[in-house]
C-alpha cells in the first residue's frame, strides 16, 4: 500500500509539470472551421488560367482595370477584414513568400506592386454575408518581359475570452505578364560575410535574382575550405529551393554547429535549376570566433545545469517529505 500511495503522489507532481503547456496550446490551435470567413477571387475575362484560384492576368502598358475579391462572413456577428498587398520576397529558408511587407521592401523592384494596385485597408462585411472588395489596377505604361508576382492578404483578428490574440488570414496571389517572351535567367553573388547575429557566430551568403522571373527547383552546394591547409570543413546541399523575381536571397549557416574554427576560409558555391542553368561562385572570407558569443554559451550551460542541478533536488525533498509523512500516517495505522 505504501508503494502505491507513492507511485501516485510521483504520477501526479509529474503531471502537474507538464499539463500546463499542453492546456496553453489547445487553447491556442483551433479548426478551420472557427475561422469564420472564407475569401476568393473573381477571376476576370484576362486570366490565363481558369483553373487557377489566384489572378494570373495577362495585361497591357497603361491598362486600367478593376477586379474584386469576394469576402464570406460565415459568422454571427459583424466583422472588419484588414487588406493589404506585399510583393513577392525569398524567405530565410529559400522559398517564396509575400507575408512580411518588410522582408519585402528590402528589394528593388522595377515596378513596385504599390503603384500598380490600389486596394481598400480595411473591409467590413456583415452577419453571415458576403461582400466584393473592388480592387483597381493601373499597369506602368512601359512593357516588361516577365512577371510581377505579389498576393493580397485578407486578416481578421479575432480576441477571444481567454484574452488570446489570434489573426486569422488568408493569401490570394496576384501575377501580371505582358507576354510568353522567355527570360534569360541570371543569379549574383552580392556578398558574403562572417558576423555575430545573436550572440553566435554566423557565415552569410547573400544571392541576387535581377530578373523578373521567379525560379523554383534551385539545387545550392556550399564548400567551405580552410585557406591554411587547403582542408574542406563543411560541404553540404540544398535541394528545391526557390527565389522570387528581383529579390535578394540570404543563406544562414552557424559557424558553432559547424565547430568552424577562426581563419581564412574559400567559400565555393555551386548553383543549377531545371532548365539546366548553372552558377558558380567563389569567395574568401575571414572567420573571427566570437569569445564573448562563446562565453554566453558557456554561461547558458552553467545556468542550465545548475536549474537542472536544482530541480532534482527539489524532486528529492519532495520525496523524501512525501515518504516520511505517508510513513507517519501508515504507523498510526498500524497502531489502531
Amino acid at each position: 500500500m505504501k508503494k502505491n500511495i507513492f507511485l501516485y503522489l510521483i504520477s501526479v507532481f509529474f503531471l502537474l509539470m507538464v499539463g500546463n503547456s499542453q492546456a496553453v496550446y489547445s487553447e491556442e490551435t483551433k479548426s478551420n472551421d472557427s475561422v469564420g470567413f472564407n475569401v476568393k477571387a473573381i477571376l476576370p475575362e484576362n486570366q490565363l488560367n481558369k483553373e487557377n484560384s489566384f489572378f494570373d492576368l495577362r495585361v497591357s502598358p497603361n491598362q486600367k482595370q478593376e477586379i474584386e475579391l469576394l469576402i464570406t462572413n460565415t459568422s454571427n456577428k459583424e466583422e472588419v477584414y484588414d487588406i493589404s498587398i506585399n510583393q513577392a520576397y525569398t524567405n530565410k529558408q529559400g522559398f517564396i513568400d509575400y507575408a512580411l511587407k518588410a522582408e519585402s521592401e528590402k528589394n528593388q523592384y522595377k515596378f513596385p506592386i504599390e503603384e500598380i494596385v490600389d486596394v481598400p485597408d480595411k473591409v467590413t462585411v456583415p452577419a453571415n454575408q458576403s461582400k466584393k472588395v473592388p480592387i483597381s489596377l493601373k499597369i506602368p505604361d512601359k512593357s516588361f518581359v516577365g512577371e510581377i508576382l505579389s498576393a493580397f492578404q485578407i486578416k481578421k483578428e479575432d480576441n477571444d475570452q481567454s484574452g488570446i490574440n489570434n489573426s486569422y488570414g488568408y493569401i490570394i496571389g496576384l501575377r501580371l505578364t505582358q507576354n510568353d517572351q522567355q527570360v534569360k535567367r541570371n543569379l549574383t553573388l552580392e556578398k558574403v560575410e562572417a558576423k555575430e547575429i545573436s550572440q553566435q557566430d554566423k557565415l552569410l551568403i547573400t544571392f541576387h535574382n535581377p530578373e523578373m522571373e521567379s525560379y523554383g527547383s534551385l539545387k545550392y552546394k556550399i564548400t567551405m575550405v580552410n585557406t591554411k591547409d587547403n582542408k574542406t570543413v563543411y560541404n553540404k546541399e540544398f535541394k528545391d529551393l526557390q527565389i522570387a523575381p528581383e529579390s535578394l536571397y540570404e543563406m544562414e549557416f552557424n559557424l558553432e554547429e559547424q565547430k568552424i574554427p577562426k581563419g581564412i576560409y574559400q567559400v565555393k558555391v555551386e548553383v543549377s535549376d531545371a532548365k539546366n542553368n548553372k552558377w558558380n561562385f567563389e569567395q574568401n572570407v575571414e572567420v573571427q570566433k566570437n569569445s564573448r558569443s562563446r562565453q554566453v554559451s558557456h554561461a547558458n550551460k552553467d545556468r542550465v545545469i545548475k536549474f537542472f542541478g536544482l530541480f532534482i533536488l527539489v524532486v528529492i525533498l519532495l520525496i523524501s517529505f512525501f515518504d516520511g509523512c505517508i510513513s507517519k500516517i501508515l504507523k498510526k495505522i498500524s497502531l489502531k
